[in-house]
């Protein structure tokens, strides 16, 4: 055989391998219990047994992963690379001296090495790539030797840091982050599940992607005013957090950042952020309470997808586009305002929201895109606020109960919604009344001490010469036809 990478890779009974003599591409010198690629010296599988010669420069992706028997191991000081998930699965493996010859230390190469208590990085170590010990749970010292002109770990931090750029790249449930780090690197704690909390300094600007993913014992965590960007999963599937607030220094918060945070039950958005991305709260099951600030235009797609606690959101007048499923499976809500400045319901933006029963659209609708209230099945009253019927996919209801609800429009406009599909199959199509819920919340609208003839928008924006619609005039609800 001449391609053997990684053809016995989880193989943990494993005790004894070798190479035939005359073999043109591997051998198993020395009785080394191992698959070395010959004309590179790379060690491409090894076992519980292996002893690693003396003569291997490299370690191999996944030579030891899954590796379960293997508890300790000497790595000789001819080694100078440890390749990706090289040691990835040794969950017996207890103690690993890397000598300093090693260069570089390859992507999870250690992870989920659940026995592993502390780590030592010579200085000889100038290339750490991600994850490096994640799911590590029992990881409780990280040290690297003084003198490496890369990484630090200063005031005995429990970590590894680059210190060109201060970024933390790796730390353990004893980490405590330096006041002059400024950016937790992507996945430092990724997996880490024995973090139960962990207080990061006000000079961090930066939490990169995957940085607290699945650290499912995370329970409190406060996030300094200085971050300004939280990346992609930054907190995925952190299954104990049940708070957090966001600071208003924050401008940007990646996708699935806060996705299947199960018990996490409200959370304060920032007024400096414009764009809730991309299910950016998946499946936060127990998420009864999120304010969206005024500063946001998007709420981009599966945003709230399966937060099926959440029975009241405000969408505020700065939004415009709601994106696909971004409330979809919401079960619990009950009632969704849209205001006026939102043009764009996108595909399955409500779906199976089951409880839902009453919807307000503001005037500015323009789309209401395929399947954007299917199946929501307890749905009685549909206001519409639009004089110009929007561009409706003909499933936009699909199986929702709008043949037995009534239909609220504009009385100018009731002839044209019922010659138009889909707004032609509700029971009942209705003229807007002054009793009506109105599609934006009126922030503030002062009334003068004696009556004037002076309009006022559903945002509490005074009109010069209002056009047909909704307005305010003396404190209630005007209809300029």
């Amino acid at each position: 055989m001449t391609n053997l990478e990684s053809s016995f890779t989880g193989c943990c009974g494993l005790e004894l391998i070798n190479i035939e003599n005359g073999n043109p591409v591997y051998d198993s010198r020395e009785n080394c219990n191992a698959i070395i690629e010959t004309s590179t010296n790379t060690l491409i599988l090894g076992c519980k047994n292996t002893i690693i010669p003396y003569s291997v420069v490299t370690i191999g992706n996944a030579a030891f992963g899954g590796c379960i028997g293997l508890r300790s191991i000497t790595i000789p000081s001819s080694v100078m690379s440890i390749e990706n998930v090289a040691f990835s699965g040794c969950v017996e493996l207890m103690s690993v001296t890397i000598p300093n010859s090693v260069k570089s230390i390859g992507w999870s190469a250690f992870s989920g090495c659940t026995s592993l208590t502390s780590i030592t990085i010579p200085n000889s170590v100038t290339n750490i790539s991600n994850s490096v010990f994640s799911g590590c749970t029992n990881l409780t010292s990280i040290i690297v030797e003084n003198g490496n002109p890369t990484y630090d770990s200063r005031d005995n931090c429990n970590a590894i840091i680059e210190t060109g750029t201060n970024t933390l790249i790796a730390g353990c449930k004893n980490t405590i982050i330096p006041d002059n780090v400024i950016t937790i690197g992507d996945y430092a704690f990724y997996d880490c599940t024995s973090l139960e909390s962990i207080t990061i300094p006000n000079s961090v600007t930066s939490i990169n992607e995957g940085a607290f993913e699945s650290c499912t014992s995370l329970s409190t965590l406060s996030l300094p005013y200085g971050v300004t960007t939280i990346g992609e999963n930054a907190f995925y599937c952190c299954d104990n957090l049940t708070y957090i607030s966001i600071p208003n220094s924050v401008i940007s918060i990646g996708d699935w950042a806060f996705a299947d945070c199960i018990n996490l039950t409200n959370v304060t958005l920032p007024n400096s952020l414009t764009c809730i991305n991309a299910s950016t709260f998946y499946l936060c099951e127990n998420l009864n309470s999120v304010n969206i600030p005024n500063s946001v235009t998007t709420i981009e797609e599966a945003a709230f997808d399966g937060c099926t606690a959440l029975e009241s959101i405000i969408i505020p007048n700065s939004v415009n586009t709601i994106g696909l499923s971004a409330f979809g499976e919401c079960t619990s809500l009950k009632t969704i305002t849209i205001p006026n400045s939102v043009t764009i319901i996108d595909r399955w933006a409500f779906t199976r929201c089951t409880n839902l029963t009453t919807a307000i659209i503001g005037d500015g609708i323009k789309k209401i895109d395929h399947s954007a209230f299917s199946d929501c099945e307890g749905l009685t009253d549909f206001y519409c606020y639009a004089e110009s019927v929007p561009t409706t996919d003909y499933e936009a209801f699909l199986w929702s109960n709008y043949t037995n609800a009534t239909l609220h429009v504009p009385s100018a406009s009731i002839t044209t919604y019922k010659t138009q599909s889909p707004w032609n199959r509700f029971k009942s199509i209705v003229a807007l009344t002054d009793s009506d819920p109105l599609p934006n919340s009126i922030n503030i609208v002062r009334i003068e001490s004696h009556k004037t003839n002076i309009f006022y928008d559903f945002s509490g924006r005074k009109m010069q010469a209002p056009k047909k619609g909704f307005y305010i005039m003396n404190g209630k609800k005007y209809i300029k036809k």
